[in-house]
């Protein structure tokens, strides 16, 4: 009878565990479509909360004061939320990090701030296809995609700096990306950036582009030549 005691606990151990692993495999399937912030690691001493769901993506240029290949956090959200005291665009990285311990937002723009998005058509079929295939590793993103009316309050499209993840930076090299273009202005000024979205995550980047543009994409969508 003693003999059996462990290969009960043992048992009862895979039972009680196996669900908890199963949980936490697919935390990111089952939370990426909630709004409210969630905590998000950019490097072992920055923490910071970010909306979900988010892209992580690379700056290219534009109008910042970034070195090329920066890492930037971006997300979708309601204008309530943005933070409308994000830095001047002229401020750099250096500087905001040391102006602040909470990373304010270095993009913000606003719906009606948007003058042009320019999209590559070709990418954005491609990786609607690759996250449908279930072998492609990119089935993930279509958690990404915006969900019945969940994005129609969507006013605000903001970027932060950050750091990739360690697997992020170990698969990058594997990574393909494509370009957005986004033209908007402030007042008077006129500003531009060009992001870096991978293969997986593009279509999702878009559609939630879109759905953010509402009605004013007619105008404002334009390819990239």
């Amino acid at each position: 009878m003693r003999s059996r005691t462990p290969f009960v606990a043992a048992v009862m151990s895979v039972a009680l565990f196996s669900p908890v692993a199963a949980s936490q495999r697919h935390g990111r399937a089952d939370s990426v479509q909630n709004w409210q912030r969630a905590p998000r690691s950019t490097d072992a001493a920055h923490k910071q909360s970010f909306p979900k769901p988010n892209w992580d993506v690379r700056y290219r240029s534009g109008s910042l004061i970034l070195k090329q290949g920066q890492w930037l956090k971006t997300a979708f959200v309601p204008e309530e939320t943005a933070d409308n005291t994000a830095p001047s665009p002229t401020i750099s990285i250096d500087q905001l990090r040391k102006t602040s311990e909470v990373t304010a937002p270095i993009v913000t723009i606003k719906r009606d701030q948007l003058r042009a998005a320019y999209i590559d058509s070709k990418a954005e079929k491609d990786s609607d296809l690759m996250q449908r295939m279930p072998r492609s590793g990119c089935g993930y993103a279509k958690t990404l995609m915006p969900k019945d009316k969940s994005a129609l309050g969507l006013q605000a499209f903001v970027a932060w700096p950050a750091s990739p993840g360690v697997i992020s930076r170990a698969v990058e090299h594997l990574n393909r990306r494509h370009p957005v273009r986004l033209v908007w202005t402030e007042g008077a000024a006129e500003s531009e950036v060009v992001l870096m979205i991978n293969d997986c995550e593009y279509a999702s980047f878009l559609a939630n582009l879109r759905r953010f543009a509402g009605q004013r994409w007619q105008e404002v969508g334009y390819q990239l030549k």
